[in-house]
């Protein structure tokens, strides 16, 4: 892992930039470092990176990567899935690895955690996983596409509707819940494939912060704002500009 340590030379607040060192973070982060292997993470500039086709900028905090539409109508679960992820209920579909944009997160020097949005039962026996960690970091995710006028860029939110009023959702910054390495090391996301979940899902890498996320009958795609079935598209992903989330269950 030497050399994958190597490329990661700044410790949060050492710059300007935010961006983080991931030698450092306990077992855990290692862990993760360990099952990502040494030739993910690219160095490309003096604070840009790649992880496994996606793109870093830490000075402008911020992450690019490509996808296209995989459904543009019906309930869906899930607005960025991996491929053979769950195709039947995800907006759009990506190849870039799960575990390549929690490393991606931690580069700007955000951190995961809880999604305050979870419910929480008063049986502990029935709460989820990871529930008492402390709130993960927010961030605003957007979809940009190429027009005949120009580049187009909308919120994420945006491309969901609740079927009840027909109003998208409302404006809403996401929650790097990140997911979590299983007994054999084995990377939670990769699993279901669910990297950006609109209806909670503790195993996906950015999950929804609304009370909406706690049912999965109502949010389905806002048709007019998504353009057709394979129409390539770039998700940009940034901190979101107030921390509002960072709250505890309690609160």
């Amino acid at each position: 892992m030497t050399c994958l340590v190597a490329l990661l030379l700044a410790p949060i607040g050492s710059t300007q930039t935010g961006e983080a060192d991931l030698a450092s973070g306990g077992g855990e982060r290692s862990g993760l470092l360990d099952a990502v292997g040494q030739d993910a993470v690219k160095k490309t500039g003096p604070h840009s990176y790649e992880v496994g086709g996606i793109r870093v900028d830490a000075a402008s905090r911020e992450i690019r990567f490509p996808a296209r539409v995989n459904m543009n109508e019906g309930l869906i679960e899930v607005v960025v899935c991996a491929e053979g992820g769950k195709l039947h209920e995800s907006i759009l579909v990506t190849s870039i690895k799960p575990i390549h944009l929690h490393v991606a997160l931690l580069l700007l020097g955000l951190e995961p955690g809880a999604n305050p949005g979870w419910y929480v039962p008063d049986d502990p026996a029935l709460r989820l996983p990871g529930w008492d960690r402390p709130p993960g970091d927010r961030v605003d995710v957007f979809i940009r596409r190429e027009t005949p006028d120009g580049p187009q860029e909308i919120r994420a939110e945006a491309l969901l509707k609740d079927e009840r009023t027909g109003a998208c959702l409302p404006r809403t910054s996401w929650v790097f819940t990140g997911s979590s390495l299983d007994a054999r090391g084995v990377y939670g996301a990769h699993e279901t494939g669910s990297i950006m979940s609109n209806y909670h899902d503790r195993l996906a890498v950015i999950d929804n912060p609304l009370e909406l996320g706690q049912v999965d009958d109502f949010t389905f795609a806002n048709t007019a704002a998504i353009p057709d079935v394979g129409t390539p598209v770039q998700v940009r992903i940034v901190p979101a500009e107030a921390q509002e989330g960072k709250r505890t269950h309690d609160e």
